[in-house]
Order: structure tokens, then C-alpha cells, then sequence
């Protein structure tokens, strides 16, 4: 997880060490940090957040457990997963990979459409930018955590113009506005537990969102257990296929956990995936 996380980790907002995840944290009137680390007793995670954050102790150990796919049941997605003879090796090589979830999903949402077509650490580059010039400071005692990350509320109230400023294009930057509308307007739209079906219609339907990037979304923003990228570059290196509806044949057996052999087979490709 944390291999997955250090090279997307948004600079000033998240921190990432060889055995540490770290970032800020706003909710409404709280904000603060919190740090995570694995239990030097037991096979949990041990999480420390700073004390500003105590009223909302519940919303932010949820979030947690979303964003490290706690909720899972690793032993049946791996049984599952290896009756697939393409799958098996990869499962045996890496028993109980998790599917990384979204601590902020607005903040996932907008991390996805800057990684567009670029590689990772250009839309890794990108994001920390965005957090620089839109979010807001925060004093931490942590190093290299100064950053809240940009609300939806506040992009919204930005025109695209100010957005592509950045160094985007401009439609990349009208996407960015309407989504940030989008979420003001419905801000538990991807939350975990609403409707797949219609989150990702609202996101097609804005100019600049496709199949790729809402799905990307609804995998790890919603925690939906069956999304597939079946257009991802890196899947299909992985599989050595270059047709979309050939890739969605092969994967059809491993329903209803294709988020999770999507996560095996990036994670067996060297260079890993864009986003």
C-alpha cells in the first residue's frame, strides 16, 4: 500500500516514508493531521491524529478504513481470484492485496482528471501544484505536511481560466470547475455506499470524463469491488491485449472483484500505472 501511495502522495497535503502514511485532515470546522503506521503487536494499523480532531474521531477512522480497504475480506477475493489461471501466480505472489481507497473522494476526483494522460509523477507534479496555489495552509508538526487540500467549494468558486493557469489545457481546466460544481451541489455523490450507477452517470456526463476516469473513481472513491479499467494502458500490457471488448472477455470470470485483479495486475507491471 505504501509503494502505491508514496509516488501519488500530493505534496504538502499527504507524506509518505517506508513504513508511514501521513496528511492533513479538514472536516467541516475541524482540521488537523494524522499520521498511520503498522501495529508492532498485532495485524492492524496503528493511527495517530492530532487532538483537533477528536469531536469527528469517528468520520476520520471511517475514512481510514476506506482508504486502506479495511472492509475486506481478503481471503474470499483471493480464492476467487485464483481459479483464474492468468490470475494465480499474481495472488500467489501477493496474498491479501487491498484495493487503495480515498480518504477525500473530492480530492481523488481531481487527482484522477490531472492524471490524464500523463505519467504518474507528471500528475503527481500537477497535484502538488493545484494543492499549492488552492489549498490552504496548515501548521503541522510534521515535516512536509503544510497543506489542506483544495475543497470542492473553493474550485468552484475559481473560473477555468484561473485553473489552467497551472500550466493546463483549458478544457482539462473547465472539467476541473464543473466537477468541483458538481460536488458542491452533491457533495456525498462519491461517497462510499451511493449509487454507482448514478455517480458515474454524473460524471460522464461532464465534458472531459470518461469511461477510464470515472471508473478509476468509482474503484477507489466509492470502494466499488467490480470496477475495471478495461481501456487502462497498463492493463493492457499486462495482459498483452489491445482490444477493450477482448479485455472485458477475459475478465468477465472474475467478477465481482475486477477492481482487485486490476489492482494485481498493475502492481506486477514494473513501472506501475498512470494516476
Amino acid at each position: 500500500m505504501l509503494l502505491f501511495l508514496a509516488p501519488r502522495a500530493i505534496r504538502g497535503v499527504e507524506h509518505v516514508t517506508d513504513s508511514t502514511y501521513a496528511r492533513t485532515v479538514s472536516l467541516g470546522e475541524y482540521q488537523g493531521w494524522l499520521k498511520v503506521k503498522q501495529s508492532k503487536y498485532k495485524n492492524a494499523l496503528s493511527v495517530e491524529i492530532s487532538p483537533s480532531l477528536t469531536n469527528v474521531l469517528q468520520s476520520v477512522l471511517a475514512k481510514l478504513r476506506d482508504l486502506f480497504d479495511l472492509y475486506a475480506r481478503p481471503d474470499v477475493i483471493d480464492s476467487h481470484l485464483a481459479e483464474s489461471k492468468r490470475l494465480a501466480p499474481l495472488v500467489c505472489k501477493r496474498p491479501g492485496l487491498r484495493v487503495l481507497g480515498a480518504f477525500d473522494s473530492f480530492e481523488l476526483a481531481w487527482r484522477a482528471v490531472l492524471g490524464q494522460q500523463v505519467s504518474v509523477t507528471g500528475a503527481t507534479t500537477l497535484a502538488g501544484r493545484f494543492a499549492q496555489t488552492f489549498g490552504e495552509p496548515a501548521c503541522t508538526p510534521i515535516n512536509n505536511l503544510n497543506l489542506f487540500t483544495p475543497t470542492a467549494s473553493r474550485i468552484a468558486a475559481l473560473t477555468p481560466n484561473k485553473i489552467a493557469k497551472l500550466g493546463l489545457p483549458y478544457k482539462r481546466a473547465a472539467t476541473l470547475h464543473n466537477l468541483a460544481n458538481l460536488l458542491t451541489d452533491e457533495p456525498t455523490l462519491l461517497d462510499p455506499g451511493r449509487s454507482i450507477s448514478l455517480a458515474t452517470d454524473r460524471l460522464i456526463a461532464l465534458q472531459g470524463i470518461g469511461p477510464w476516469t470515472s471508473s478509476y473513481i468509482a474503484m477507489r472513491a466509492l470502494r466499488w469491488p467490480d470496477a475495471f479499467l478495461e481501456s487502462d494502458l497498463g492493463i493492457k500490457h499486462a495482459l498483452k491485449e489491445s482490444s477493450p471488448s477482448k479485455i472485458r472477455k477475459i475478465a468477465e470470470p472474475w467478477r465481482p472483484f475486477r477492481a482487485y485483479a486490476a489492482m494485481h495486475l498493475w502492481s506486477d507491471l514494473s513501472k506501475g500505472i498512470r494516476n
